[in-house]
């Protein structure tokens, strides 16, 4: 993943002049590193058996009592369990006429503190004779979230792709409240994050025990958006975002519009350029 030039001037700006907005926004907006002792799936083409979409979540994670939590890794459990749960279900029948099915699962601290996150899974397979071929699919593509909570996860029509998986995290940094959008799509084999934008910035609770000064800050530096994403003719993905200041002294309204290829390059095709993570 590589930061654009010109990455999120709102979040620049609130670090650098506003006291009631800390640097703990941008780190827990950074993109996180799964840990590397997570556990694997088994390999690609491997005949996964399930009744349904839970068994077969627990059969990619070997787990056989779905009552018992299950380790995820040191880092994000610690030496305290993790338990699994089932995040999003999509089915669809591919081109070659074969059911397919994207499964997001989420490893998620029993015990958990505020910066806890949860490990994301997500794994792609089709039908197969007597169960389900996994096509492609990883335990750790992510860690997300806070208290140990995955984030709202939801899946996309992706145009080439088959179908992609969007993430909504939100954050709490010293009483300002962030959220963000990842855009996470099948490439070369491996599910990869191709891009990440800040859709959201509420300083109200950090500003109620500051004066006007920081107030003032957030009226202009404070906003809200909305993603939506469609599939392109060429096969890729088209993104938009409909940027919206918290008060008429904020930034103007702007839609910005990226392009994403088959390739899972990103390219902008309208509005300024920031506000966006890459690979």
């Amino acid at each position: 993943m590589l930061f654009s030039p010109a990455t999120t001037r709102r979040f620049r700006q609130a670090v650098a002049g506003a006291a009631c907005v800390g640097l703990a926004m941008v780190s827990q907006l950074a993109i996180a590193q799964p840990a590397a002792d997570a556990p694997s799936f088994p390999a690609a083409g491997r005949l996964i058996r399930g009744a349904g979409a839970e068994e077969l979540m627990r059969a990619l994670y070997a787990v056989r009592d779905p009552r018992r939590p299950v380790y995820a890794n040191a880092t994000v459990c610690g030496p305290k369990p993790c338990k699994l749960r089932l995040l999003a279900v999509d089915a669809w029948e591919g081109e070659d006429g074969r059911e397919r099915l994207l499964l997001v699962a989420a490893a998620e601290p029993v015990e958990a503190a505020h910066a806890a996150r949860a490990l994301i899974g997500i794994a792609a397979l089709r039908r197969a004779p007597g169960g389900w071929a996994l096509e492609a699919g990883s335990p750790a593509v992510d860690a997300l979230g806070e208290w140990g909570q995955a984030p709202a996860i939801a899946t996309v029509l992706a145009g080439a792709f088959g179908r992609g998986v969007v993430a909504t995290p939100q954050y709490t940094a010293q009483g300002v409240e962030l959220t963000s959008w990842g855009l996470y799509l099948l490439l070369e084999g491996r599910f990869v994050k191709v891009m990440q934008l800040e859709t959201g910035q509420d300083s109200t609770a950090a500003c109620e025990a500051h004066d006007a000064v920081c107030r003032r800050r957030a009226d202009v530096q404070d906003f809200s958006s909305v993603v939506d994403t469609a599939p392109a003719a060429d096969g890729g993905l088209d993104v938009t975002q409909a940027i919206t200041p918290a008060t008429p002294a904020g930034q103007a309204a702007e839609t910005i519009a990226w392009h994403i290829d088959f390739t899972g390059r990103v390219r902008q095709i309208s509005g300024r350029q920031e506000n966006r993570r890459d690979r």
